[in-house]
């Protein structure tokens, strides 16, 4: 999180997954986000990067979706969109946040 948004660090099982995804949700004020809870599909920018290569290439069209909100954890799904390729899938991330608390004015 920081004072634009959420941004999620998605990778495949494992230390050797050669894509790494990253979805970000521009979040300004509003609804806090456990209000997004079962919200329905919310339209996001997300972009893939490759392990090996580092070149990234970013989503046509993006959306993820919030089943469940906890203190620590979120779970849900996205569906991405590449030049062509389809991706979706689930999942369960854990809040990490380094430093002082973010102030946002």
């Amino acid at each position: 999180m920081d004072c634009e948004g959420y941004t999620f660090h998605l990778a495949g099982e494992g230390s050797t997954a050669k894509d790494q995804l990253t979805l970000r949700l521009r979040w300004r004020g509003g609804l806090y986000p456990p209000a997004w809870e079962s919200a329905g599909w919310i339209d996001i920018a997300a972009k893939r990067c490759s392990n090996k290569s580092g070149e990234c290439q970013d989503a046509t069209t993006a959306q993820i979706k919030f089943d469940k909100i906890g203190k620590h954890h979120l779970v849900g799904g996205f569906k991405v969109q590449f030049a062509g390729e389809h991706q979706e899938g689930k999942f369960k991330v854990k809040y990490h946040h380094t430093g002082p608390r973010m102030i946002c004015e």
